[in-house]
């Protein structure tokens, strides 16, 4: 394996998992256990869904989800910025059901390692999940009939401007950012995202409309 690369496979084992959870706790979740929990995981099931499911979308087909077959290269304040297809083959031709199977087996042990190790639950985790989906509506009711604890979802809000109508994601589950705010968190203010569900639609429209006016992203 080039250095720097995780095999998938080894996410489960101990010493690994267990270094990710460190750097974790020592960098962006600033010793907030349950906050480490929500970020990896967080991180790991968007890494790992997101190429597949688009190329899901886009072709009906996708490669090995093996976990033998993949890796990731982890960023050095935490998160994936890498995904990379190593054996396997090469692309199946897949239905919704069988592909959204292949995903929660390939989640499911990675999930259960990091709560081993973890105060955050698998209702969080794969809330996540769906959140980091977003469009993929079909995807995310498929995942939820093979997982019961998938229980919240992401859901869209039509914010008004002066452009127009801009559709604005609202996430089904808190990333946990605001316990390590620096600073007094306010859900309409700061120390939540935009997309958190603990804001209200009012606050969440403002800040946007804002944005977009001040052509910002949003």
């Amino acid at each position: 394996m080039t250095a720097g690369w995780i095999g998938v496979d080894r996410l489960v084992a101990g010493p690994t998992l267990d270094r990710l959870v460190a750097g974790m706790l020592a960098g962006e979740a600033r010793g907030a256990r349950d906050v480490a929990g929500s970020y990896l995981s967080a991180w790991l099931g968007h890494i790992l869904t997101g190429p597949p499911a688009e190329a899901f979308r886009e072709h009906g087909r996708v490669w090995s989800l093996a976990p033998a077959d993949l890796a990731v290269r982890p960023h050095a304040e935490g998160w994936f910025d890498g995904y990379a297809v190593t054996g396997g083959g090469g692309l199946r031709r897949l239905d919704l059901e069988t592909f959204a199977g292949e995903l929660v087996d390939l989640l499911t042990p990675i999930f259960a390692a990091l709560r081993a190790r973890l105060p955050y639950g698998l209702a969080g985790m794969w809330g996540a999940v769906a959140d980091g989906l977003g469009e993929d509506r079909e995807l995310v009711e498929a995942l939820a009939a093979r997982v019961p604890r998938l229980r919240a979802r992401p859901r869209f809000q039509a914010v008004r401007w002066s452009g127009g109508v801009h559709r604005a994601l609202v996430r089904g589950t808190c990333c946990l950012w605001y316990k390590v705010f620096p600073g007094d968190p306010d859900p309409a203010g700061d120390g939540y995202c935009t997309s958190c569900p603990h804001r209200t639609d009012d606050a969440r429209a403002a800040a946007i409309a804002g944005w977009l006016e001040a052509g910002e992203p949003g």
